[in-house]
């Protein structure tokens, strides 16, 4: 009988313990639904596992080194040439520093309020670049996905408010309305997210060269993407975004 005390004294104990978690988990779910115009400073979920680079954000890690070899072989040979660009060497390699200024973004697509079937890359988790660019006291954290056509994340921080957007962008096609009853197309679109959550690792200090990591959870306003079918498909996406940057100011030929 006292065992049986024991056993269902541990399970009361751990209850209370699944609980939190589970309440945990919810309100990260539930983050897919309410729009935060603040950010928070704290832990970030699983950081350590987009701390490890994947084989490709390996790959390119490898490629952004060996193009800082070259940069720099390109400063001590031809000094006259790059000589206007010597203020600018800190800024020109950070550009190119891919393991501390890079993003991994998991994406879910939907149609028509549909869940779209997507490359398997984005249930992975789909890396790029990101940047970390100060302009007096905001500081805009941006990341994109593609070549010719492609999309991405734009993260605005002023004080301790934050606004999330989302651009995708077409090449030689103009298939986007921003809703159902405009008339004309674009080739490309920007959009505040409908739903944001951000968490960051430490507090911004908007000052050059502090590395910051976050975690954005959004999803996307519903916008309109001409298709096969006869009308418009009306288009939004829900993800999951982390991001490590270097921050800088921008440089005058950006």
């Amino acid at each position: 009988m006292k065992g049986i005390i024991n056993f269902m004294c541990k399970r009361l104990l751990i209850l209370p313990l699944f609980l939190i978690v589970a309440a945990d988990l919810l309100g990260q779910k539930n983050n897919d639904t309410i729009y935060h115009s603040t950010y928070k400073v704290g832990a970030i979920p699983e950081l350590v596992k987009f701390k490890k680079l994947n084989l490709d954000e390996a790959q390119m890690d490898s490629m952004a080194k060996e193009r800082l070899l070259y940069l720099d072989s390109l400063f001590k040979t031809d000094t006259i040439k790059y000589n206007d660009l010597v203020g600018y060497k800190d800024e020109l390699f950070g550009r190119r520093d891919f393991i501390n200024n890079r993003s991994r973004l998991y994406l879910e697509s939907f149609s028509n309020d549909s869940l779209m079937p997507i490359d398997s890359s984005f249930i992975n988790g789909i890396s790029s670049k990101c940047e970390c660019l100060i302009e007096k006291d905001t500081l805009t954290i941006s990341t994109g996905f593609g070549f010719f056509s492609g999309f991405g994340f734009i993260i605005k921080l002023y004080g301790d408010t934050f606004i999330s957007q989302f651009y995708e962008y077409a090449n030689d096609a103009k298939p986007f309305l921003y809703n159902a009853k405009d008339t004309t197309f674009y080739d490309q679109i920007l959009l505040d997210n409908q739903y944001q959550y951000l968490i960051l690792d430490k507090q911004p200090d908007v000052q050059i060269k502090q590395q910051l990591s976050g975690y954005l959870t959004f999803t996307t306003k519903i916008y309109y993407r001409q298709s096969y079918n006869p009308q418009p498909d009306a288009i939004y996406y829900k993800g999951r975004l982390y991001f490590t940057c270097k921050t800088r100011k921008r440089l005058k030929f950006e």
